[in-house]
């Protein structure tokens, strides 16, 4: 292992991303798109082996880690945090983290108040023409 078993991430064309030689479906862009929506918390990178890249290429490799799970979640670069998990320590530190994600409340929930109802009674409207003396139709009969 070195730097050629680093994963790479491009953008494909016609609703694809594709991370390494993976290509991710429509389906998983929309349900991607869903999860956002619905307050999808920061992704977590998690790099192992990194201990057997070179010091010198370490921060470069963790960057083209970070950018390519960025690409492929189509997440802004601060929602993308690279962990190490080399050791037992990294290890559990990951652990602590990932039982610290929580979401981001969505933006569309903020701008909308809370009701909270006991009871609710709903009154239909009557017909257009409709005449409650006559009990019939107007004009008919």
């Amino acid at each position: 292992g070195g730097t050629e078993d680093m994963v790479t991430g491009t953008s494909g064309g016609a609703g694809t991303t594709s991370v390494g030689d993976v290509e991710a479906s429509a389906e998983v862009a929309s349900t991607l798109q869903v999860l956002r929506a619905q307050g999808l918390p920061p992704a977590l990178c998690v790099l192992q082996g990194l201990q057997h890249v070179p010091h010198k290429k370490r921060a470069a490799v963790r960057h083209a880690a970070t950018a390519a799970v960025q690409r492929a979640l189509q997440l802004p670069a601060d929602r993308v945090k690279a962990v190490p998990a080399d050791s037992r320590a990294e290890q559990l530190e990951l652990v602590r983290q990932v039982a610290e994600q929580r979401g981001v409340q969505p933006r569309w929930r903020a701008q909308r108040a809370y009701l909270l109802a006991e009871r609710a009674d709903v009154t239909p409207e009557p017909p257009a023409g409709y005449s409650p003396e006559v009990g019939a139709a107007a004009g008919v009969g």
